[in-house]
């Protein structure tokens, strides 16, 4: 699996880390802006597989609406590495900033 940056790789893999949701659950949706190939399937079940010890099915979902990056649904659990919500973060710190005294990135 590539991906765009070191910190959406470092976020997958500690993401996974430790995850007690993940007993019980074989199967996971892939949510990705493009379909990924069976290579790049394969990789996230291998990482998938060796984070939570269980050996699962990993179905790809397609929402162009993510942008890019991935994100990972495992019974109730949603792990959240795409784009979309990087970008409303962003906003959501942004417009919690104060510039000189005045609300930044608020729109009157």
């Amino acid at each position: 699996m590539q991906y765009s940056d070191d910190w959406e790789a470092a976020k997958f893999t500690n993401s996974l880390k430790g995850h007690k949701i993940f007993k019980g659950h074989k199967t996971i949706d892939v949510i990705s802006a493009v379909y990924l190939d069976n290579e790049q399937l394969g990789k996230i079940k291998e990482e998938v597989d060796a984070k939570t010890g269980l050996d699962v099915t990993v179905k790809n979902i397609v929402d162009e609406n993510i942008i890019g990056g991935l994100v990972l649904k495992i019974g109730e659990s949603i792990i959240d590495l795409s784009v979309k919500n990087r970008i409303e973060d962003l906003k959501s710190k942004l417009k919690a900033l104060e510039v000189r005294g005045e609300r930044f990135g608020v729109e009157d």
